[in-house]
């Protein structure tokens, strides 16, 4: 098959070799500060190729394609105006008024994050990110420390084990009734949302994994100022940053884990996702 890979980090670079030790006709563009093959004009690089890959996430800050590898900003709308209907859009994270826009000019598009395959195998590294910032941030050991992972999802599952099997006291801060039963059946300590604020002075460290506000300057006063804040939601994030910049608490936002910690695993499991996707709509 012939793929365009455009922007992304070094799973991308690696989602490449794999395609090509396959023997895969593939076209690299939106890395122009790195050193592989890299086509810019985008007419070319898109011309003729079944599926084209973007970045995961699929927009950067300045909301065109995330590509941290390249010297110029590349359009999301100019990558989808070069495509035709025949052709299908790969990336992670793709907003909802991006997937409108590609739906107006008829171009399928498919966010891996959203498929269960990715998401689960992506919260492995993510988790393994998440416990080396808190071995090396950590003056104590990971052992008989207390630990607060908030939210019971995929990372957050995946996390409660790998610390519960380093010797941590894992306390769980969710409001599925189903999962708190869950948390309990593995040998953590399940939380009240609603009466977290009591236990907070107890945790050495905690980790979030909710998309919107949980800690804030009204729970934030409870916790040790030693207490070591890891930031893996996306914004709006789960942590106020501004209340902890300004009160001088320890946080860390640690986005893209499995690009940093482990690009090579991540880059198997995209393209594995990828298979799956094009078997379904053969």
């Amino acid at each position: 098959m012939r793929y365009s890979i455009i922007g992304g980090d070094l799973r991308n670079i690696h989602v490449y070799h794999i395609l090509k030790e396959e023997g895969h006709d593939v076209r690299l563009g939106g890395f122009s500060n790195y050193n592989v093959p890299n086509i810019s004009d985008m007419g070319q690089l898109v011309k003729g190729s079944e599926i084209v890959i973007g970045p995961t996430p699929c927009l950067g800050v300045d909301r065109g394609l995330n590509c941290p590898l390249n010297k110029d900003i590349i359009s999301f709308e100019e990558l989808i105006n070069e495509m035709d209907s025949s052709q299908i859009f790969v990336a992670g994270r793709v907003p909802k008024d991006k997937y409108i826009y590609a739906g107006g000019r008829n171009i399928r598009a498919f966010d891996i994050l959203e498929r269960d395959e990715m998401s689960i195998l992506n919260a492995i590294p993510t988790a393994e990110g998440a416990l080396s910032i808190a071995i090396e941030k950590s003056e104590v050991t990971i052992f008989d420390s207390n630990v607060l992972v908030m939210g019971f999802g995929r990372v957050g599952k995946i996390l409660c084990r790998m610390l519960y099997g380093v010797g941590a006291k894992v306390f769980v801060l969710t409001r599925s009734p189903a999962d708190q039963a869950f948390a309990k059946a593995y040998g953590y300590t399940a939380l009240d949302f609603n009466d977290f604020n009591k236990d907070l002075y107890k945790m050495d460290i905690i980790i979030n994994t909710i998309p919107f506000i949980v800690l804030d300057d009204k729970n934030l006063i409870y916790i040790k100022k030693d207490c070591i804040l890891i930031e893996l939601a996306s914004k709006p994030f789960g942590i106020d940053a501004q209340f902890c910049r300004e009160n001088n608490l320890s946080i860390t936002f640690a986005p893209s884990l499995p690009g940093k910690v482990a690009p090579v695993s991540a880059a198997k499991y995209i393209v594995q996702t990828i298979k799956n996707i094009i078997s379904e709509i053969a």
